[in-house]
């Protein structure tokens, strides 16, 4: 019998890095990437359960996986992550060809669950969400496809219950790794050639390190700048209610702490972050930005909005508008209220018509747009120092990376530009990324 996997991720950064800890364990268990569905002996698939629309997608996925279950009997369907934690065993029984689920914290029973299907067992589902510590847990080394780019996690779970989130209830609550396996980790991933790191968590802000040196979030960033030996650090999320000065002290202080922040407001009305359970003023909001702005002027800004929330008003939502010309973000991430069940805000009256929260959503979405292509416009004729990452999916024989503050820039180069800091003169400008010339290699 050959062991062949395949893995399909829907969401975020976290899930796609879990897919990586789960392709890891399954490479322990003896198993192979498949090349594709049909070379499959196992198929998995990852899931978000933030959105309504998350959980959708791999509803009309896994109604796929149907079709080739039944001229495959054998063949091994599992679903992982935060939709099987959400869901439950109720997946199962809404869709009964699926052998088993796992949650999040169930990454090292993936390989235990296929064998027992294989042995007759059906319908397992192994869900638990204890207390873990991470440094009790077996290591799992993660099967990353990228070499140049790696996420590390430094923390999951959440505090926070913001009121419309499920995170608290299919994550777990807030649990940090220890400064040192983390810098070990980052240390042991220049080792591999890894040029780029990205920090993960809910809330990276909330980061408190265990063990006997208790380390802060910005005290992390300080000893990963100073010891790792990366060329870049980036990090996500952060939560404005815990971002604190001396985070963007640090951030203005070392050059390989990327100028990017993504620091989701999700709305500009005060109410309706006082229903929604943030924690923070606007006026507390604009301050950061202010702060984080005067100390590291060329800071690539994204955030998350949430348009129609139960009890949103004209007079709200124009207030998320004011707030967004006054930013002037990168990018936004901009999405229309949905009722998730178990949250706080699922016990709200949905008062918004969908129709409104749609005509809200286009709105922002039209003057976030116009504000990108604005902000790309004014990068004409300068230079943006990027780390080249590979092939540009524009095709025409381009190659493309990232700047520090997140600008996806494309240029003329070969082979043997990937994975090197090369500096590019914007010369062309388009929506979401710009264009421009060669004009040196840093590194």
């Amino acid at each position: 019998m050959t062991n062949r996997y395949y893995i399909q991720t829907f969401g975020c950064q976290m899930n796609k890095h879990d897919s990586e800890r789960i392709a890891g364990h399954l490479h322990e268990c003896g198993f192979k990437p498949a090349l594709g569905l049909e070379q499959a002996d196992v198929i998995l698939v990852n899931t978000c359960y933030v959105r309504e629309k998350a959980m959708s997608k791999v509803f009309a996925y896994l109604g796929r996986l149907r079709l080739l279950k039944n001229t495959r009997p054998d063949l091994i369907i599992g679903v992982c992550g935060c939709g099987a934690q959400g869901e439950g065993k109720a997946l199962m029984e809404r869709m009964p060809w699926v052998d088993f689920i796992s949650g999040p914290q169930e990454v090292l029973r993936i390989g235990e669950l296929v064998s027992q299907v294989r042995s007759g067992s059906s319908h397992l589902a192994a869900l638990s969400m204890p207390d873990l510590d991470f440094e009790k847990l077996p290591l799992v080394q993660p099967h990353r496809d990228d070499s140049l780019k790696a996420w590390v996690t430094i923390i999951e779970g959440c505090n926070n219950f913001c009121s419309y989130c499920v995170v608290p209830f299919v994550r777990g609550r807030e649990r940090s790794r220890t400064a040192r396996a983390i810098l070990q980790e980052c240390q042991e991933l220049v080792g591999q050639g890894y040029k780029e790191v990205t920090l993960l968590g809910q809330n990276v802000n909330s980061y408190r390190g265990p063990g006997r040196q208790t380390y802060s979030f910005p005290e992390l960033l300080d000893l990963l700048a100073r010891e790792s030996g990366l060329g870049r650090v980036r990090f996500v999320t952060s939560h404005p209610k815990d971002l604190e000065h001396s985070l963007i002290e640090v951030m203005a202080r070392h050059a390989s702490l990327c100028p990017f922040l993504h620091l989701p407001v999700q709305s500009g009305s005060d109410p309706v972050l006082a229903a929604m359970n943030r924690h923070y003023s606007i006026a507390h909001y604009r301050d950061l930005i202010t702060a984080v702005r005067s100390m590291i002027p060329d800071i690539g800004l994204t955030t998350d909005i949430i348009v129609g929330f139960p009890g949103e008003t004209e007079h709200d939502f124009q207030a998320t508008r004011s707030l967004l010309e006054w930013v002037r973000y990168d990018s936004a991430y901009i999405f229309h209220y949905q009722v998730r069940s178990g949250t706080a805000a699922a016990q709200m009256v949905d008062s918004v018509p969908l129709e409104v929260k749609l005509a809200r959503l286009a709105e922002l979405v039209e003057l976030q747009n116009t504000i990108t292509l604005e902000k790309h416009r004014a990068l004409l004729g300068k230079d943006l120092d990027i780390l080249v990452e590979g092939p540009s999916k524009r095709g025409q024989g381009l190659f493309s990376g990232r700047s520090g503050s997140n600008v996806i820039v494309h240029f003329a180069g070969n082979t043997h530009d990937i994975g090197l800091f090369r500096t590019v003169r914007v010369q062309e400008v388009f929506a979401h990324s710009v264009k421009g010339t060669l004009r040196s290699s840093t590194g």
